[in-house]
């Protein structure tokens, strides 16, 4: 999918959330780390979530996003030259081959960390977060089993998550609750 010529298709993206404490959470995908921000800007911690290597990206998807690419460069009235603000990957067509480690994060109940990552690849359509605990430990996943939409971005509560999710052809938005049940935690953990 292409939105617009400033990201390149599977580029590492800045995400970040707002947690109750009035900080800010915040990484780009470029390695599965994020950084919290106290109100007045001074970095606060870092946390760094569970080991993971970079995944390729599927080859359907990345020839079918350079496909798109192809198509949205070729209607430019003008030389892609000309465009201002087009990533550098674009311009010399080295789109990346591996994933970012993180699609988006997000600040849940709990002090939780929320960190939405790739389905793996035979999977239908759903959405992954590793769920983090405050101290960056990995606390379990959470499998929706429909894609939720990031804006408006998903509330994450202690036993339920809830987003909205779109169908594709009919483009009607729906409302989804889905609760769930983390393991507990040995006893003298947080």
């Amino acid at each position: 999918m292409v939105r617009g010529l400033n990201i390149a298709p599977f580029a590492a993206r800045a995400a970040w959330d707002l947690t109750g404490r009035a900080t800010v959470i915040a990484g780009d995908g470029s390695a599965y780390a994020f950084q919290e921000y106290g109100p007045d800007g001074q970095l606060l911690r870092t946390i760094e979530g569970p080991a993971s290597a970079a995944r390729p990206v599927p080859r359907s998807e990345r020839a079918d996003s350079i496909a798109a690419l192809e198509l949205r460069i070729d209607s430019l009235p003008v030389p892609l030259d000309r465009i201002e603000g087009v990533a550098p990957e674009i311009r010399t067509g080295d789109i990346p081959e591996t994933l970012p480690h993180f699609i988006s994060v997000h600040a849940g109940s709990s002090d939780r960390v929320w960190v939405e990552r790739w389905r793996p690849e035979a999977v239908p359509e759903s959405s992954y977060f590793d769920v983090l605990e405050y101290d960056g430990s990995h606390a379990g996943t959470v499998v929706v089993p429909v894609p939720l939409l990031n804006d408006p971005p998903p509330y994450f509560g202690d036993d339920v998550v809830i987003g909205i999710t779109m169908d594709p052809q009919t483009e009607v938005h729906s409302v989804v609750v889905s609760r769930f049940r983390l393991a507990e935690r040995a006893e003298g953990g947080r």
